[in-house]
C-alpha cells in the first residue's frame, strides 16, 4: 500500500503503468482461465511500451508473456516472447542490459532445456556479470545457480577448460556460504569433466565427495540419482564391481522417489545397470535393463525431437515478427516523409521502390529459413528413423547373445549331470520368444523404412511378388545396409541360413552374382 501511494504520487509514468498492470492482474487471479486472461490483456501494455520506445518495459512485459506461456504449456511461444525480451534488453544504450541478471538467468535456463547450449552459455555468462542487482530475489544463490549454469552449458559443448573455470566459482561461492548443497553440486559437476572424458579413476574422488554433500543438503536428489549412477560406472571400468549394487540401489531410490520427471537420469542409471549385471553375468537382469535402455532412448530421443521443433517453430515466429516490423517502420518513415512534404514525387517513388526490394528480400529470407527448417523437421524424423531401426537391431542382437550364453550355460550343466530346473528352461524359452520378430514389430520397422526410404517398399513389394515373408524382409535389411549378423538376429536364423536366403533371392531375381543385389535395390527407387 505504501508502493502504491507513492507511486500514485510521486512516480513517473512507467512506474504508474507498471502499478496499473499489477493491479490489473490480481483481478484475474480466480478466475478458471486467469493465464489466458492475463496473456490477453498484457498486448495493451506492449502496444504502450512501442508507443513510447520504452524498452525496458517491454523487455520486462514479453518476459512477463514469457512465464505464463511457459505454465501453460505452450512453450515455443514461451521461447518465442524470450526472444523478445533478450532483444530489448540489448537496447539499453550502456550496453549493460539493464542490469537485469535475474531476467537473463531465466532465459539462459529456457535455452538450456531447449538444448542450445551455445546461447546458454551466452546468456549465463553475461547474466553473472550483474549479480548484485537489485532485481535478482537472492544475490548469493545466484552467484552460484548461474556460474553452474554457464559451467554446464560449456561442459556440453565439451569446452571442458571454460567449464572447469565456472564450476570452480560455483564451489567458491558455495565453500563461502558453507552451503552443502552446491558444495555437492558443484564438486559433482567438476567431477563430470574427466568422467565425459573416460577418465574414470580420476573422476571418482569428486563424486565420492559430492554425494553425501547432496544427501545432507537435501534438495539436490537428482543430482544424487547422477552422480550415483556415474561413480557406480567408474567402479565397474576401474575393477571395484563390489561397491556397484549399493551405488545403483541409491541412485534408483534418489530417481524415483524425488525427481521421477528426468528421465535422462534413468536413462543413465539403466545403461550402468545393464553394463553391471553382463559383466556379473546375470542374463535375465541384464536383459530387464537392456529393454529399459531401449525405452528410454526412444522416450529422450521423442522429447528431444519435439524440443527441437518447438524450438525452430519459435526462431521462426520471431523471425516473421522481425519482418513485420520493418515493413512497419519503412512505412512509418514514408508516411512522416508525405506528411511534411519533405519528398518530391520521384524521391517517394525510389524510397517505395526501396521499401518493395527490402521486403522482398526479406520475404526470401522467410522462405528460405522455412525451407530450412522444413528441412531441419525431416532431417531430424530421418535420423530418429534410421536410430530407431539400430537401436531395435542392437536390442535383438543383445537377446540373441544372451540366448547364445545361457543356453551355453544349459549345455555345460548338462555334460556335468547337474539337473536343469524347470525355471532355467522357461527362462531359455522366454528369451528365445522376445527374440523373435512379431508381427507388430516388423509392421513397426515398415513404417521407418518408408520414412528411410519413401515408396520403396511399395516397389519393392510388387516387384518380388512371389517372394517368400525371409526373402523379402532380407531385401529390406540388405537395403537399411545391416551386416550380415544383424540380418541373422532380426531373422532369428543362423550364418548358414542367411547364405541360402541370399542364394535364392539371387535366384529369383534372374541374377548372375549375389553381390548384384545391393546394386538392384539401388536402382529400385
Amino acid at each position: 500500500e505504501k508502493i502504491s501511494r507513492w507511486v500514485k504520487q510521486d512516480g513517473d509514468e512507467t512506474e504508474k503503468k507498471y502499478l496499473e498492470f499489477f493491479n490489473e492482474m490480481r483481478t484475474y487471479e480466480s478466475l478458471p482461465n486467469a493465464l489466458e486472461i492475463k496473456i490477453a490483456a498484457i498486448a495493451k501494455y506492449l502496444d504502450w511500451g512501442k508507443k513510447n520506445n520504452n524498452t525496458y518495459f517491454l523487455a520486462a512485459f514479453y518476459y512477463q508473456i514469457s512465464e505464463l506461456y511457459r505454465t501453460i504449456g505452450q512453450y515455443n511461444k514461451s521461447m518465442e516472447n524470450s526472444l523478445y525480451s533478450l532483444d530489448e534488453l540489448k537496447k539499453d544504450p550502456s550496453g549493460m542490459y539493464f542490469e537485469q541478471g535475474w531476467m537473463l538467468y531465466q532465459m539462459g535456463m529456457d535455452f538450456y532445456r531447449y538444448q542450445d547450449f551455445e546461447k546458454a552459455q551466452e546468456v549465463s555468462v553475461t547474466a553473472f556479470k550483474f549479480y548484485n542487482s537489485p532485481t535478482n530475489p537472492n544475490s548469493e544463490w545466484f552467484l552460484k545457480g548461474c556460474s553452474n549454469l554457464a559451467g554446464v552449458s560449456f561442459l556440453k559443448n565439451d569446452n571442458y577448460a571454460l567449464a572447469k573455470n565456472w564450476l570452480d566459482t560455483t564451489l567458491h561461492y558455495a565453500e563461502i556460504q558453507k552451503d552443502t548443497s552446491w558444495i555437492g553440486i558443484a564438486t559433482g559437476n567438476l567431477g563430470n569433466i574427466p568422467y565425459l572424458q573416460k577418465q574414470y579413476a580420476a573422476a571418482i574422488p569428486f563424486f565420492e565427495k559430492a554425494i553425501p554433500f547432496c544427501i545432507i543438503g537435501n534438495d539436490a536428489w537428482d543430482n544424487v540419482a547422477a552422480f550415483s549412477t556415474n561413480l557406480a560406472y567408474c567402479y565397474l571400468k576401474t575393477g571395484n564391481k563390489a561397491a556397484v549394487p549399493a551405488l545403483l540401489k541409491q541412485a534408483a531410490e534418489a530417481n524415483t522417489k524425488h525427481y521421477a520427471f528426468i528421465i535422462f537420469n534413468f536413462l543413465e542409471y539403466f545403461k550402468v545397470a545393464a553394463a553391471y549385471y553382463r559383466e556379473v553375468g546375470n542374463t535375465s537382469m541384464t536383459l530387464r535393463f537392456t529393454d529399459s535402455v531401449n525405452l528410454y532412448q526412444k522416450k529422450i530421443d521423442e522429447e528431444f525431437n519435439v524440443l527441437k521443433k518447438t524450438e525452430a517453430e519459435a526462431k521462426l515466429a520471431y523471425r516473421n515478427q522481425e519482418l513485420e516490423n520493418l515493413v512497419l517502420k519503412e512505412a512509418e518513415k514514408k508516411d512522416l516523409l508525405i506528411r511534411y512534404g519533405l519528398i518530391a514525387a520521384l524521391l517517394l517513388l525510389s524510397v517505395i521502390a526501396v521499401l518493395i526490394v527490402k521486403r522482398q528480400k526479406l520475404q526470401h529470407k522467410l522462405r528460405k529459413e522455412k525451407l530450412e527448417l522444413e528441412r531441419f523437421i525431416a532431417e531430424e524424423e530421418l535420423t530418429l528413423a534410421i536410430t530407431e531401426i539400430k537401436d531395435f537391431t542392437f536390442n535383438i542382437m543383445e537377446k540373441n547373445k544372451l540366448i547364445e550364453t545361457y543356453s551355453e550355460e544349459i549345455e555345460k550343466l548338462k555334460k556335468q549331470n547337474v539337473s536343469i530346473t524347470d525355471e532355467q528352461l522357461l527362462s531359455l524359452d522366454a528369451l528365445r520368444n522376445t527374440s523373435t520378430l512379431t508381427d507388430k514389430e516388423w509392421g513397426g520397422i515398415k513404417t521407418l523404412f518408408e520414412k528411410v526410404h519413401p515408396g520403396c517398399m511399395q516397389l519393392l513389394i510388387s516387384n518380388a511378388a512371389d517372394f517368400l515373408t525371409a526373402e523379402i524382409r532380407y531385401l529390406v535389411f540388405t537395403k537399411l545396409d545391416f551386416t550380415p549378423k544383424e540380418k541373422a538376429s532380426m531373422l532369428g536364423v543362423g550364418s548358414d541360413n542367411i547364405r541360402n536366403i541370399r542364394s535364392q533371392v539371387k535366384k529369383k531375381l534372374n541374377l548372375e552374382d549375389s553381390d548384384e543385389i545391393e546394386e538392384w535395390l539401388k536402382n529400385l527407387s
